[in-house]
């Protein structure tokens, strides 16, 4: 059993599993595409695709005759074997068995197959609904993690280290605007305002990298003069000459010269950083860096929540929760009560 990326003939990109034969499976085919068509992004198209090939091959171990024979149980045994086969994360686990019941939800809702596992019994039976966008009942406690994060002198050092102002500017930006990568790499000059000192977070379906928002709804971010300024250093430097394009990141040398920068282009970047400087980290961590910075200047959640695009002041508190304790802990020393 393994994973496929498919090429559609409209362009688009999606994915499958193989069986032992090297054949699609067709409910998985038809189930990914679906996913596709109500705009789950690409990472979790792929994810899925996984998820669902462990699942297969995990009936193969069992010697299931086919899918559609699988029953509820078989969830609680598959729990198991991923625990033992593979030094499997409670966070991994839980995302294969909420895309195995995703599955066969949909095989029920939307595609009109009768399954064994997906009788409306035996979904009560594990899992509380996929309908009410709920998760499966019988998820695995997962240790609560604190973000990682830069120190200030970190996150200059790996800055000044880009030989390139674009790649200088790109880091800037995620430290002082929280940014995802993916808003980053998806920007359009007509998203920001120099003039007002804005950035517009647009989601799009349509960049030509591939890169997403994360986001259904447009927010404006506050940036500072020393974002304008290496916007304008980046543009009048090292922008292509007579180039039309609309992305404010782009290759700047090579055959993809002009083109859109790709998420492979910056992970490349951070290792040369890395080897450089020492100091390894991804992109998200300078989002969590910001966000951490200006809860410990005293900024409020709710301020934090709309600058990063939360939805939900329920997201940004979960995440960022044990920044309050670690506050209220040091207050109390700096007053001698410990």
């Amino acid at each position: 059993m393994k994973t496929q990326k498919v090429r559609l003939p409209d362009g688009r990109v999606n994915w499958t599993v193989l069986d032992k034969t090297g054949l699609p499976v067709k409910a998985v085919y038809n189930f990914l595409q679906y996913c596709q068509n109500v705009n789950r992004s690409p990472n979790t198209l792929r994810a899925y695709a996984h998820h669902l090939q462990a699942w297969w091959t995990y009936l193969d171990h069992a010697q299931v005759a086919d899918w559609q024979s699988a029953t509820p149980s078989m969830l609680a045994e598959f729990i198991n074997w991923l625990r033992t086969t593979k030094p499997y994360q409670p966070s991994s686990i839980n995302a294969m068995t909420t895309a195995v019941v995703a599955f066969y939800d949909f095989q029920d809702q939307h595609a009109g197959r009768y399954t064994r596992f997906g009788t409306a019994s035996h979904r009560q039976q594990f899992a509380r609904g996929l309908a009410n966008s709920q998760k499966p009942s019988f998820i695995l406690p997962v240790p609560k993690s604190i973000p990682e994060t830069l120190t200030m002198d970190q996150a200059k050092t790996l800055i000044d280290a880009c030989h390139l102002k674009r790649d200088r500017f790109l880091l800037t930006l995620l430290y002082q605007t929280g940014m995802r990568i993916g808003q980053v790499l998806g920007l359009r000059h007509q998203d920001i305002n120099a003039a007002e000192y804005t950035i517009t977070v647009v989601p799009r379906d349509d960049n030509e990298n591939g890169m997403r928002a994360k986001t259904r709804d447009s927010y404006t971010v506050h940036i500072g003069t020393g974002i304008v300024d290496g916007y304008t250093r980046y543009l009048v430097d090292e922008y292509p000459d007579g180039l039309d394009s609309e992305y404010v990141f782009v290759a700047l040398s090579g055959e993809q010269r002009g083109r859109p920068l790709s998420y492979q282009a910056v992970r490349s970047l951070f290792k040369r950083l890395a080897k450089k400087t020492g100091i390894e980290t991804h992109p998200h961590v300078f989002r969590h860096t910001h966000v951490t910075e200006l809860l410990q200047a005293g900024v409020s959640m709710r301020i934090v929540q709309e600058r990063v695009g939360h939805k939900s002041i329920q997201t940004t508190l979960e995440t960022y929760a044990h920044l309050t304790a670690e506050d209220v802990r040091k207050e109390f020393e700096r007053a001698g009560v410990f």
